[in-house]
């Protein structure tokens, strides 16, 4: 993807509350699965985007959120939610490419991301996250997997083109155990996650600005291929979706 392209991706997810499949009871539902948490948990949520989870996550729990992402747009209108919620004291931004930071060693005692971690790719997350979980702290991932096996050529180079590398839920969960983290819960978020939560705002944004990218072929492109993605969602939602994984690090475990 080249600089206009993403340009325009990000122009047509503007004044979303999500950038990716979800809901605010997803988000319950994952942090709701964490035993033991601290009561004032040190929280990292990389890839905030607008922010829907990191106010959600500002609800649920009485600590400190440091919301990171990329794109000073969805920043900006997370720093108002931010303001209008009252949260300037527990929650921090942090403009910086997600998957070239450096933080602390064991300075979280939950990392969350939703819908980040195959972008940046899998092992590679899950190794640097770990290293700044405090021994006993969560990590809490939402990423996508195969639910069917065989899935059609279509949905397979679909992902592919995007730079993601699917697996199936069994590998989804290997992998985690791979990287040091013991397993402690993992659902997958049913299709009103996409349909709602996402794909439904997504198509209003792309109607409006098809109008106003009229002769602009790269933006048309992106616009297309958005569309297709949501085509083929409605075809095959059965052989893939979001699984929403959660580990812990190991109490014993070192700061690698």
């Amino acid at each position: 993807m080249n600089e206009r392209q993403l340009e325009v991706l990000v122009e047509l997810h503007q004044g979303l509350d999500r950038l990716g499949p979800g809901g605010a009871e997803f988000t319950r539902q994952a942090y709701d699965r964490l035993p033991g948490l601290a009561a004032n948990p040190r929280i990292l949520d990389l890839g905030c985007g607008a922010g829907a989870q990191t106010l959600e996550l500002a609800k649920l729990s009485r600590g400190s959120i440091l919301a990171v992402d990329l794109f000073p747009v969805f920043l900006d209108r997370l720093a108002e939610k931010v303001r209008e919620e009252g949260l300037g004291d527990r929650v921090s931004l942090l403009r910086a490419d997600v998957g070239d930071l450096d933080l602390e060693p064991e300075s979280f005692d939950l990392i969350w991301s939703e819908g980040v971690i195959d972008i940046i790719g899998l092992e590679k997350s899950l190794a640097a996250w770990r290293a700044w979980l405090k021994p006993g702290g969560f990590l809490a991932v939402t990423q996508a997997c195969w639910f069917k096996p065989d899935p059609p050529a279509e949905i397979q180079d679909l992902w592919t083109r995007a730079g993601v590398e699917m697996r199936d839920t069994a590998a989804c969960l290997e992998a985690l155990e791979r990287a040091g983290y013991k397993p402690v819960g993992s659902f997958r978020l049913p299709e009103s996650a996409w349909r709602q939560g996402y794909y439904g705002p997504l198509a209003a944004n792309l109607a409006r600005h098809k109008a106003s990218y009229s002769g602009d072929q790269e933006a048309l492109e992106v616009i297309r291929s958005m569309e297709e993605e949501m085509a083929l969602y409605d075809r095959y939602s059965v052989y893939y979706g979001y699984l929403f994984n959660l580990g812990r690090k190991p109490v014993g475990a070192g700061r690698g």
